[in-house]
């Protein structure tokens, strides 16, 4: 019975479809997004922890979309020959990290919480660690007062490559304010049961964005920066 390391809870798998929008900006104009058509796709909303747990628990929310039916020749090894792409994405814009080590050292010490912040400090250093606490902090406490997982964002947290070009992409949601219907008044699956309400209600949508490059000090490609709206539209 293999586990997951991430993204242990589910909250649904969802068929869907990806339309891509005559009149892109020539920078746009690859793999994808070349042309005006509509692909099938598969669609995971899920909680980020390596466990289940209520979902109250403070947890950075995932969005991944597999695109099926695409053609040409893929450069991730031993997906050469696949037809499909991924859009794995956080509804957070960015992780505070600089490498694959320090990611390392943050998923091994969140499998104690008790434990978590002094591992932080040991194996990050001070600066490093305080800054992934604090950004921990920030973001838990409006967690916390999440309902819905499709009335939020959701970004990839590295640059993709469209072209020649890296990009950031984002997910923005059609839906807005509270769900149709009554919820079950469950305190360990309301984010399910309101994505429940919604799809017996009707479709779910998203807009998908892309935010390219600009140079290498706004718009760095290397580690977990965000990138200004203001300065990459």
């Amino acid at each position: 019975k293999p586990h997951r390391a991430f993204h242990v809870k589910s909250h649904a798998g969802l068929r869907g479809s990806l339309a891509i929008l005559p009149d892109l900006p020539p920078v746009a104009r690859h793999g994808i997004f070349a042309e005006p058509r509509t692909f099938s796709a598969l669609v995971r909303l899920s909680n980020g922890f390596s466990a289940t747990k209520p979902d109250w628990f403070p947890d950075l929310v995932g969005l991944a979309v597999k695109v099926e039916g695409v053609g040409g020749y893929k450069l991730l090894p031993g997906e050469g020959a696949a037809t499909t792409q991924d859009f794995l994405a956080l509804d957070r814009g960015y992780l505070p990290i600089e490498h694959a080590g320090q990611l390392m050292v943050i998923s091994l010490s969140t499998a104690n919480l008790l434990t978590a912040p002094f591992k932080l400090l040991r194996g990050l250093g001070i600066a490093k660690g305080l800054e992934v606490i604090f950004w921990t902090i920030g973001w838990s406490l409006k967690r916390l007062f999440l309902k819905s997982v499709v009335t939020i964002g959701f970004s990839g947290v590295v640059p993709i490559s469209v072209g020649p070009t890296p990009a950031k992409f984002h997910w923005r949601p059609h839906q807005t304010g509270a769900a149709p219907g009554r919820g079950n008044g469950s305190w360990t699956d309301y984010l399910r049961d309101d994505l429940r309400r919604r799809l017996a209600a009707g479709d779910i949508g998203f807009d998908l964005y892309l935010q390219f490059h600009v140079d290498d000090v706004s718009t760095p490609i290397d580690g977990g920066y965000p990138w200004d709206e203001r300065v990459a539209p």
